[in-house]
């Protein structure tokens, strides 16, 4: 009988530490993200989802429609930029505002992916959500240039760029992202969701930082060859593309709309994404008022 109680007793101490335990890790967690929040201004960058984006459920957005997820890498996500400065949170704002009330836009960025990237995330970070659109911005990682030796170049690759006694690629061959997107929209499709697709935005003449100018025009050169490859997509799918190159470009002074480091959108690219999303959505009806 003692013997039982002890157990009971000691069952009960446990349990009492793991709740304790439990509650001061969640504290501290919350503590830390807000230390982090306060020292950046609100503004700092970590791998993965945006952690607005894992805080919701299915369940949360059950009764949402449309339902749009944005699908894509840093410039997706926001580098540098508060959430509600970031193009997926401004188009919600502006569908409903604008004929869809109960429109639910999910940012699905993540830093640094390609488009293989995207490909592979696709089941969890994408078809979990349950979207009726897919709007989806790979490239400017994939069409980056990196620098590789001699010897290790493989024939199949359809770029390389010789620099004095350097070799550069771009981290995705034009051939594979071409393939990889083109398996990316059909994997979408099959499931009967609609897709969009972005054209890159622009970088600055003083991207990237690290190279000299020669190297930089080339880089510019390769970004405009895997943005006419989108475009390609898009009329080779028949699927509806914003011209992001070209919209940026319209613009007077480009430093307004791209950050210092050359590549990523400023708030103000962010919300020029958003409207031009916004005004093709609308022209082309591709999603509905109502199921």
């Amino acid at each position: 009988m003692v013997g039982k109680r002890q157990l009971i007793v000691g069952t009960i101490v446990w349990i009492f530490s793991v709740l304790i335990f439990s509650l001061f890790f969640i504290t501290s967690c919350s503590l830390i993200l807000e230390k982090a929040s306060s020292i950046s201004g609100g503004i700092f960058n970590y791998p993965g989802l945006r952690i607005e984006t894992r805080s919701i459920g299915i369940e949360d957005i059950k009764n949402n429609y449309p339902r749009i997820a944005c699908f894509g890498d840093s410039v997706t996500f926001g580098w540098n930029l508060k959430y509600e400065d970031c193009y997926p949170f401004l188009l919600e704002d502006l569908l409903s505002k604008n004929g869809y009330p109960t429109v639910k836009v999910i940012n699905c960025g993540v830093g640094g992916d390609t488009v293989v990237d995207g490909y592979q995330r696709i089941e969890k970070d994408i078809f979990y959500f349950e979207p009726d659109l897919v709007i989806l911005n790979f490239g400017l990682n994939d069409g980056m240039l990196w620098e590789i030796e001699r010897n290790n170049f493989e024939e199949r690759k359809s770029l390389i760029y010789e620099h004095g006694k350097n070799y550069y690629v771009p981290r995705v061959d034009l051939k594979v992202f071409y393939q990889y997107y083109i398996r990316m929209i059909d994997e979408i499709n099959s499931r009967g969701i609609k897709v969009v697709i972005l054209g890159l935005n622009p970088v600055l003449h003083t991207f990237p930082l690290s190279m000299d100018e020669s190297l930089r025009e080339k880089q510019r050169e390769v970004y405009a060859m895997y943005n006419n490859k989108i475009l390609e997509i898009a009329r080779d799918k028949k699927i509806v593309c914003v011209d992001l190159w070209n919209i940026f470009l319209e613009k007077k002074d480009l430093k307004n709309y791209i950050q210092g480091d050359g590549i990523h959108p400023t708030g103000e690219g962010q919300s020029l994404i958003a409207r031009s999303v916004f005004l093709v959505l609308k022209q082309s009806d591709i999603i509905s008022r109502s199921r």
